[in-house]
């Protein structure tokens, strides 16, 4: 069921640019060339122009082939939509076939234009297509002599692990406001591996982490916006933590202190993470525990992880 739904699939994405050279001959302008599997195409006499996802190889039957071939000795490109091999003849030239990228239906990058030119007399041999992004509503410039024969949308890695870390910065438990940072790498902090929010089974699972002048704090619920003890707290992010999660185990603490000098006198709130079941001493009271999503709990129900979640 996973590997039959793109969905839930991580895309192996490549690079493709297109450079353009300028011709010295007035009516012909320019030319282009597209190189898959590279996203700067500055070399040689080319000039790079722009660049953009695509797919290297067909992982699905809807996956859509585009082909790039070349003109010997004239070295001008032709792009086919819908083809996985570009050798043969086109607009009158005979190509070879260079390579080949894929794209989907529902491919959400910026959009891209297939354009061609038919030469004729002298310059016959010089009918050429090219790429280039659309700008402004616009396929290329108006008059130029091209003409559109097919748009594209270029592919962007959408994909999010189900399977993320909660960090911990600084000086977590000794006075030092606590910061939270979801999404994070591991690295020298306190790390927590959780679930992205939507995939919560019910909204007892759901998490918040709230941001305020005294620093970070987790809360139960979708969002952490609140006012306490004369504290405004902005929520920054959700996170889910299943009931029967079998990772080792968190905690988080509160401290209240009384601060008697300076600019911010009065009852202030210190919280702290440790790697435990219980956060109570110190002066700090047990607030809340959880216990880290196992990777062996992680299922295809969960889609497709990444190393990075591992």
């Amino acid at each position: 069921r996973l590997r039959s739904d793109p969905s839930r699939c991580q895309q192996p994405l490549a690079s493709a640019c297109v450079g353009i050279f300028y011709l010295d001959d007035p009516r012909l302008r320019s030319k282009h060339t597209v190189n898959v599997g590279s996203d700067d195409c500055e070399q040689r006499s080319w000039t790079h122009l722009t660049s953009f996802k695509v797919l290297r190889h067909r992982r699905f039957p809807e996956d859509i082939p585009v082909c790039i071939g070349e003109a010997d000795n004239v070295w001008t490109a032709r792009i086919g939509p819908m083809l996985e091999n570009c050798s043969g003849e086109a607009l009158g030239v005979t190509w070879r076939h260079k390579a080949i990228f894929y794209t989907r239906p529902d491919a959400v990058g910026k959009e891209m234009c297939v354009r061609y030119k038919k030469e004729t007399g002298r310059h016959a041999g010089w009918s050429r297509w090219q790429i280039v992004p659309k700008e402004d509503g616009q396929c290329g410039r108006p008059n130029d002599g091209y003409k559109t024969s097919f748009m594209f949308r270029s592919m962007e890695d959408m994909y999010r692990p189900p399977r993320q870390y909660l960090c911990a910065r600084g000086n977590v438990g000794r006075g030092r406001h606590l910061g939270l940072e979801l999404g994070c790498e591991l690295g020298s902090s306190l790390a927590f591996a959780v679930l992205r929010a939507e995939l919560a089974r019910d909204a007892s699972e759901v998490y918040c982490i709230g941001r305020s002048s005294e620093g970070d704090r987790v809360s139960s619920g979708p969002n952490c916006n609140s006012t306490e003890l004369g504290v405004g707290w902005t929520h920054v992010a959700a996170f889910a933590v299943p009931a029967n999660a079998t990772g080792p185990p968190w905690c988080l603490g509160r401290r209240l202190a009384n601060a008697s000098h300076g600019a911010h006198r009065g009852l202030h709130t210190h919280f702290r993470v440790a790697s435990r079941l219980q956060c109570a001493g110190e002066g700090y009271a047990h607030v809340i525990s959880f216990r880290e999503v196992a990777l062996a709990e992680m299922t295809q129900d969960h889609g497709l992880l990444s190393l990075r979640a591992l």
